[in-house]
């Protein structure tokens, strides 16, 4: 689902064609062939571990327009189009976070990977000092269908993606949680 979502887009009739098919691979393949009696006591739980927003050409935020912003990092952004991972070069941090605030605040969230780690957006309990590496300095999160997108020489203005994932609309962040009690 993951990947047709991000190539024909999660509202396209591709998308919605394979998801029948799973379901009704899932049903044919599984739920068909369970044992009456086991059935009897089974819940079925179906979710997702996140949704898609629709992504777009005209949506994309592209790095190589915002030349103050990629001189002030260390190395380019990592992370995904819309849950970005900044790396400033050292005494930097503030200027990006300032820069991004004042360029792109309507369109991308910026906040300290420090807080992000403290407050639990990676989850609890995990290595703070590895998420902390993998995760740079500053996370921007997208508002609404907007991408950044970041790619190496020759393909500075190229994105494909009609779906994506890992921003802050509801579209990604509400996932379907579906519960049934299996009867034959």
């Amino acid at each position: 689902m993951d990947t047709i979502s991000h190539v024909y887009g999660p509202y396209s009739e591709e998308t919605l064609a394979e998801l029948r098919s799973f379901f009704y691979s899932y049903k044919t393949a599984f739920l068909d062939k369970l044992n009456r009696d086991v059935a009897k006591e089974t819940l079925l739980m179906v979710t997702a571990d996140h949704g898609q927003s629709e992504a777009s050409k005209e949506n994309a935020i592209f790095a190589s327009d915002y030349p103050e912003l990629m001189n002030r990092l260390w190395i380019p952004p990592t992370g995904d189009s819309r849950a970005v991972f900044l790396y400033a070069k050292p005494g930097e941090i503030d200027e990006v976070k300032d820069y991004v605030d004042a360029k792109l605040r309507d369109r991308l969230f910026i906040l300290d990977s420090d807080r992000a780690i403290e407050e639990g957006l990676f989850g609890v309990g995990l290595d703070k000092k590895m998420i902390k590496e993998r995760v740079g300095d500053l996370i921007m999160l997208s508002y609404s269908n907007n991408s950044f997108a970041y790619r190496h020489r020759g393909l500075e203005k190229d994105f494909t993606m009609k779906g994506a994932h890992g921003g802050m609309s509801e579209d990604e962040m509400l996932v379907p949680f579906i519960c049934k009690k299996l009867r034959p």
